[in-house]
């Protein structure tokens, strides 16, 4: 799988690529780096999702905006070492995270990055060591040269546009019930966008939190091959990138509207979509 790698590998190949740990709570923003510091796979950096991934929040733009400057994520980067060439591999324990990290090394040009298949719990499954022991910063830092791929990036004008168009899909990668409106426990509005097909990002992984297989894939996305054009979203921006992966692995392209469901419902005349 060209996005994924498995723990034997990544054991195999630990001194070849610079390692990321992007484990994460959403909900308790200091668990992650607590987490990592107690327990985490050796020569990994921990990458916080609230400091180094999301921007300042404002009237628009969702509850997880990417940052403000991509020039400070790629100077991140770079002082563990990276530049446009490092393999990198990155972790977490839920592959949400992961997958946003992965999502944005791609934006800002980085195409050698892959996640680790069902993150730290496979490793420790595989047997292999974890240790609380710091990582230090390489003394030489990494160069990136950041060229931003806007076609990847979608924003509430392109989501209008999707709505009139009947060769483009709108992914809703939340739960069945967010989706429906039939539960909303974190955003203030209910409901899904009009014309967007719930694709649940859990669908894609299976009950070790492992990417399943491409023929699973093929089959699970096979509708979506009719459009000419695909838009992936999710909550805040963070776990529709799992179905992004996911296409990605069968050669499905799609645009991520980071802002999703959470900046779509900040435009007062937004359509809201229930099934209830």
């Amino acid at each position: 799988m060209k996005n994924i790698v498995e723990a034997k590998e990544l054991h195999q190949r630990l001194n070849e690529v610079v390692l990321i740990d992007a484990t994460n709570n959403f909900m308790i923003p200091e668990e992650g780096r607590k987490k990592h510091d107690a327990a985490h796979i050796p020569g990994a950096f921990h990458i916080d999702l609230r400091g180094d991934m999301v921007g300042t929040l404002g009237e628009h733009g969702g509850r997880d905006p990417l940052p403000d400057d991509m020039a400070r994520f790629a100077e991140k980067l770079e002082r563990l070492g990276i530049d446009n060439d490092t393999p990198i591999v990155v972790y977490d324990e839920d592959m949400v995270p992961s997958s946003r990290f992965w999502w944005m090394c791609k934006y800002i040009g980085l195409d050698n990055v892959k996640v680790l298949n069902g993150g730290i719990n496979a490793w420790k499954s595989a047997g292999y060591e974890v240790t609380a022991e710091p990582t230090p910063l390489p003394q030489k830092s990494g160069r990136i040269k950041m060229q931003l791929r806007s076609e990847m990036l979608a924003d509430i004008k392109d989501i209008r546009q999707a709505i009139e168009s009947s060769d483009t899909a709108i992914i809703d990668s939340r739960t069945p019930e967010r989706y429906k409106g039939l539960a909303e426990p974190i955003d203030k509005v209910a409901g899904h966008i009009p014309t967007a097909q719930n694709y649940f990002f859990g669908e894609v992984l299976d009950e070790e939190g492992k990417y399943k297989k491409e023929a699973f894939l093929k089959e699970h996305y096979k509708e979506l091959l009719k459009y000419d054009k695909r838009i992936v979203h999710c909550g805040s921006g963070v776990s529709g990138s799992v179905n992004l992966i996911a296409m990605d692995e069968i050669g499905l392209s799609a645009k991520f509207y980071i802002g999703s469901w959470s900046d779509y419902i900040t435009y007062e005349d937004s359509v809201i979509a229930t099934e209830k």
